[in-house]
């Protein structure tokens, strides 16, 4: 993969781990007592509440209540993911791992985890495994396929984002992600459609905005590549990734 192609994958984002932490019934029935029952609720309430360090303790006596609770260890490592303190993250990740749960969340969180922290072949392994328990989850596939594009699996990642697009035609992320990998093999027309069908399905997609302007430059379309690279700047700063913003207007500065 070449250095822009790397650099352009900052467009590609995972699911973040707030959407992985377990809710409702389902989760709580499986706890053994009922003070342990009482811990995790509470978690989950502070959670919902954008409480984090306060979810994490109860879900730290969770674990006191019952050690061998891995659901707790799972949820707890991906609010210490969110929190950024991917030390205690992982050590959850693992300690959940160890006591072999039948279940896809906390390999998938293992994955996104070493996917942040630029371990593609470590995250590759745990979305295999979660994709073994849950082969239906597109979002697992769109990120194994992220990381193998990153360590130049060309092949593999186009079959998974494929995939993932096949079990969820909606789902804008392997749209552009195979984009990517199109353009990376010259095939310029066709990725551009690609980043045409993840912005009409997520309109505010900035990163596909970005990278449908470079497919325009390649074709000729410098007034479409700025009106694209406007756009994703609006977006940016929208929702204040000023950063990621400047780097798009200083973008549209270089072509006028």
């Amino acid at each position: 993969m070449t250095n822009t192609s790397k650099a352009k994958l900052f467009g590609i984002t995972a699911i973040i781990f707030s959407q992985m932490i377990s809710v409702g019934p389902a989760c709580i029935g499986a706890l053994a007592t009922n003070s342990e029952i009482d811990y995790a609720q509470r978690a989950m309430d502070l959670y919902h509440q954008g409480d984090l360090e306060g979810s994490i303790e109860e879900f730290t006596q969770a674990i006191k209540q019952n050690p061998n609770n891995w659901r707790a260890y799972s949820d707890r490592g991906a609010e210490f993911a969110q929190l950024g303190n991917a030390e205690d993250a992982m050590a959850d990740f693992n300690k959940a791992i160890s006591l072999n749960p039948p279940s896809a969340k906390v390999y998938f969180n293992r994955g996104k985890l070493e996917s942040d922290l630029l371990l593609p072949e470590s995250a590759i392994r745990d979305y295999d495994v979660a994709h073994k328990y849950n082969p239906h989850d597109p979002v697992t596939l769109n990120n194994r396929a992220n990381d193998k594009a990153s360590i130049g699996d060309v092949k593999g990642a186009v079959a998974d984002y494929k995939l993932a697009i096949k079990l969820s035609p909606e789902y804008a992320e392997p749209y552009n992600g195979l984009g990517l990998m199109l353009e990376e093999q010259g095939n310029t027309k066709d990725a551009e459609l690609m980043f045409n069908k993840a912005i009409v399905r997520d309109p505010g997609y900035a990163k596909a905005y970005y990278n449908r302007h470079t497919t325009k430059l390649a074709l000729g379309d410098k007034k479409g590549a700025i009106a694209d690279l406007k756009q994703c700047a609006s977006l940016y700063e929208s929702i204040g990734q000023l950063e990621l913003c400047d780097q798009c207007l200083d973008d549209v500065k270089a072509l006028l």
